[in-house]
């Protein structure tokens, strides 16, 4: 780009203030919990501060620009790029991320600035990095550090020793491919956890005698937790004798998993007593799991008629989201929406206080929508939402849904819910004829992304 170029595409911004262009700065950068890019590229305030003298001025006297430092050695000149960042930034607590392969000196500019660090990002290939990376934090005092993340990308998952890190202050952990040692290494360091991630914990790379279970097990005692999110494959690594994880700290539950069987969903959640959920993500559904839920009567407590008593470990009065989200558009035809049974058990006895209801890339959705909303459903009054995001193959039936829901809705006197639609769906002349509320949505993501 030739430098006139550069000076007129950048005139605009020469002409607001300072404080506007730091903001805009800011705004450029990535969601805070979103993983981070394999390939990072220069960010924004490094590219804005080599445009010309006032933008230059502009951006380096923020030290609010300067707070999120990466340290990659594959990149030539990241240790000194770092070494600015730290300097730039002031009094002001940084956000780190580490890549290995980081060496002595590496760790040398990073350790100065450690008592101040807020976010600690670790991105590991080798199990010898991540070792002298937390040899060079043992022992130190980290008051400002609130969220941690541990990336493996080694090939083999790691059973690590976080007990050495003193950060009383810590509120989100993400461990991805890896976890705590356990038992031998308990969770007493991390009690002032609010938001635990588990993520890429598999058959393949789990030694199966410390299962699912076990870590669990240690994890019901972190009273502060209220967000849980895990990765794991249910088929594997969860006893179904094992101990139910009973606990009340849960609020927000996200579950992501590659589980077939229509009844994975409900072997799942058996295997916790959640009684002050709010929040609950199944990632990796389909439409039979979700029908087996919503009927599900444990045959050991009761032998009458299924609508007149559920499961009451699968009883959440608390409940208001409940989304079921695939990452793969799945078809009814394909093998897994197979054998899908109509609900007949009312899911608002199982969801009583639910208010939002998500369906994502599920197979069946136009089923179960008209089984719980349509010609001969009771009244759901309390669920004012509903985030509808079809297979695309679905998109016609699944409106032909949505229509025949509105329409026994009103000739019944019940309240028709907002439907929060994509493009598809929501660009139809039938919400406006008939007075229907619906909102355009623009990614799937959007149905959990307010708590995750």
């Amino acid at each position: 780009m030739s430098h006139s170029v550069t000076q007129n595409s950048a005139f605009p911004l020469l002409r607001l203030p300072n404080e506007i262009v730091v903001e805009i700065t800011l705004a450029a950068r990535p969601p805070e919990r979103e993983l981070p890019s394999p390939t990072p590229e220069l960010p924004v305030e490094w590219s804005l501060s080599h445009v010309c003298r006032q933008l230059r001025q502009a951006v380096t006297s923020a030290a609010t620009a300067w707070t999120w430092v990466e340290m990659d050695l594959s990149r030539r000149g990241s240790i000194q790029r770092a070494e600015l960042y730290f300097q730039r930034s002031g009094s002001c607590k940084p956000r780190v991320t580490l890549r290995s392969p980081v060496e002595a000196d590496a760790l040398d500019a990073f350790s100065p600035h450690l008592q101040r660090v807020s976010h600690l990002i670790v991105v590991y290939g080798m199990t010898r990095a991540f070792a002298e990376i937390m040899e060079s934090i043992e022992g130190v005092a980290l008051p400002n550090l609130v969220h941690l993340q541990i990336d493996n990308r080694t090939g083999e998952f790691s059973s690590l020793d976080l007990s050495t890190i003193h950060a009383p202050n810590l509120v989100f952990l993400r461990m991805i491919g890896c976890t705590q040692d356990l038992p031998a290494s308990p969770l007493h360091w991390a009690r002032s956890l609010t938001h635990f991630e588990l993520r890429r914990y598999t058959k393949d790379n789990y030694d199966k005698d410390k299962n699912l279970a076990l870590f669990l097990g240690e994890a019901k005692h972190l009273h502060s937790v209220t967000h849980l999110y895990i990765e794991w494959d249910p088929d594997e690594l969860l006893d179904p004798d094992g101990e139910v994880i009973d606990t009340d700290t849960y609020k927000h539950l996200r579950l992501e998993y590659d589980g077939t069987s229509h009844d994975t969903a409900v072997d799942i959640l058996i295997r916790f007593c959640l009684r002050n959920l709010e929040t609950l993500v199944f990632h990796g559904s389909h439409g039979p799991q979700i029908s087996t839920l919503f009927a599900w009567v444990d045959p050991m407590d009761w032998c009458g008629p299924a609508e007149e008593k559920l499961d009451p470990r699968l009883y959440y009065p608390s409940l208001t989201s409940l989304v079921f989200h695939n990452s793969t558009a799945l078809e009814c035809t394909d093998g897994q929406g197979g054998g899908y049974e109509h609900i007949r058990a009312p899911p608002i006895a199982r969801f009583p206080s639910l208010t939002s209801l998500a369906l994502v890339n599920q197979c069946c959705t136009a089923p179960i929508l008209l089984d719980i909303l349509g010609p001969g459903s009771q009244p759901w009054p309390l669920l004012d939402t509903v985030f509808v995001w079809p297979p695309d193959v679905d998109t016609e039936v699944v409106y032909t849904a949505l229509q025949d829901i509105v329409d026994w809705k009103r000739s019944n006197q019940q309240t028709v819910p907002t439907f929060r639609l994509p493009a598809e769906l929501y660009d139809r002349p039938y919400w406006t004829a008939n007075n229907v509320q619906v909102e355009l949505v623009s990614r799937p993501s959007d149905a959990y992304s307010a708590n995750w």
